[in-house]
């Protein structure tokens, strides 16, 4: 796994990964850049690689930060300042959810069939149909941008009209409820993306967080390699 934005790239030497397969009966800590606590049962303790987490488990990251958790094919990754919530993760006879309050989530499902799986936000609601999509919630609203397969959005206020987003799409809910659509597919190459996606980013600065997984270049003239996945 490659990450390519300055501040996770600085950070990297001090990751330690975990196999995936490792243990895969709990949800595990497989990642940890710069610091992330878990509240639980109204105590707060320091997250490290290895942590076991569990169902209602309240998960905070510190600045220039990332935690990743893995649990049976779901993988989810925590930048930094981020405050969420694992609603319902290692119940297999529930859908997944994660409540997301503030930060950046991304999250990458395996097989979306089996269960189903949501990322919620005070303002929106995104269900995933693919495998990998991101949200993000700050005071002006949230932002759900899918990164490959399909994601069905839908305002808290009415959760019942949802509204398809493919990947390269991106739909941002104000706390109004009003949704507006964005599609992104003419920045992105695979892993990079063009400077001039830092227009979106002045509009929203929460498209920021993009940038920790896709490598700001000019495309037309970047012929260098880059790996597919994310």
């Amino acid at each position: 796994m490659r990450f390519v934005s300055s501040l996770l790239l600085l950070a990297a030497a001090s990751v330690t990964l975990i196999p995936l397969g490792a243990d895969n009966d709990r949800a595990l800590v497989r990642s940890l850049i710069g610091s992330a606590t878990v509240l639980r049962d109204g105590k707060t303790e320091a997250l490290r690689v290895g942590s076991v987490v569990k169902d209602s488990d309240r998960i905070k990251t510190g600045r220039q930060s990332q935690v990743i958790v893995f649990y049976k094919g779901v993988e989810i990754r925590l930048l930094g300042e981020t405050d969420a919530t694992l609603v319902s993760l290692t119940n297999m006879s529930q859908p997944g959810e994660v409540s997301v309050t503030k930060g950046f989530g991304w999250f990458r499902v395996d097989d979306p069939t089996k269960r189903g799986f949501k990322a919620s936000t005070p303002t929106s609601i995104a269900a995933v149909r693919g495998t990998k999509f991101a949200v993000s919630y700050d005071e002006k609203g949230s932002t759900s941008c899918v990164c490959q397969g399909t994601v069905a959005t839908s305002a808290v206020a009415d959760p019942t009209k949802e509204n398809l987003v493919t990947a390269g799409g991106s739909h941002a809910y104000a706390s109004s409820g009003n949704m507006e659509s964005h599609d992104f597919k003419k920045y992105f190459k695979k892993l990079k993306v063009d400077r001039s996606f830092q227009q979106e980013i002045l509009r929203d600065a929460k498209l920021n967080s993009c940038k920790s997984c896709h490598r700001m270049t000019n495309i037309a003239t970047d012929n260098s390699q880059d790996p597919q996945n994310y």
